[in-house]
């Protein structure tokens, strides 16, 4: 390797380790989500599984009404796992609310809320809702594919003007092939009218500009790299 050829390798690699840290700060992770009255929170999980469906779900919480003492939600579960895996059933929701209540009611008939108890797989949450009698259990209930809960949980608590958010989505799934614990993504966050493709902005990051600019520009500097060192051609004399 000639001394212009190792410079140009060196050049390019500095050039691309520096457009990948550009990269990597342009695409910001899913932040948790702030609670306001009207709010709804759309949150989608998937689990694949060998040689069998994925394991799917959703869930929907709805801001009903939030004061200081107490909020409201309404909240949609559904297991939307193909019915092809018969076996797979949806037994537990959960996820961390920023300020742990006090108490908590719900009108669910497939579910129990339970407060700050181990999840599995993801030890942040810390509410929870079960099938079972703990949030690590599902006994023998919950959704199976196909099936819906809509129901209102009520949370109680010391919540003052200080901003309430959710983060950290985990389900559970039993299965007659074991038990699965995948973790959800918030999909959507809109208020008002969150139907037929309107609301507000979701939290799944999107490629940013300096994103798309960098990817552009890393692939112009390699092309062009290449094109330098590949051997020049001369012309052949009669």
């Amino acid at each position: 390797m000639s001394i212009r050829q190792l410079f140009s390798s060196r050049r390019a690699k500095l050039v691309a380790s520096a457009l990948a840290a550009t990269i990597g700060a342009g695409a910001s992770p899913a932040l948790a989500v702030p609670l306001s009255t009207g709010e709804t929170i759309a949150v989608s999980y998937d689990q694949p599984v060998t040689f069998l469906p994925d394991l799917t779900a959703t869930l929907d919480l709805t801001v009903q009404s939030i004061t200081s003492s107490q909020i409201v939600l309404g909240v949609d579960i559904a297991n939307t796992t193909s019915p092809f895996f018969t076996s797979a059933r949806l037994t537990g929701i959960g996820w961390d609310s920023s300020i742990l209540p006090t108490g908590a009611t719900d009108t669910s008939s497939v579910y129990s809320v339970y407060l700050n108890q181990n999840f599995p797989a993801n030890t942040s949450v810390n509410l929870c809702l079960s099938s079972g009698s703990t949030c690590a259990g599902g006994g023998s209930g919950g959704l199976s594919p196909g099936q819906s809960d809509l129901f209102t949980l009520t949370l109680v608590g010391t919540f003052g003007s200080s901003t309430i958010d959710f983060s950290n989505f985990a389900a559970k799934f039993q299965t007659a092939f074991g038990s699965f614990e995948p973790t959800g993504t918030i999909t959507t966050t809109c208020t008002g009218t969150c139907g037929g493709g309107g609301g507000g902005g979701g939290s799944v990051p999107e490629p940013s500009t300096v994103t798309i600019f960098g990817a552009a520009l890393l692939a112009a500097l390699g092309w062009r790299f290449a094109r330098r060192s590949a051997p020049q051609l001369l012309p052949v004399r009669a």
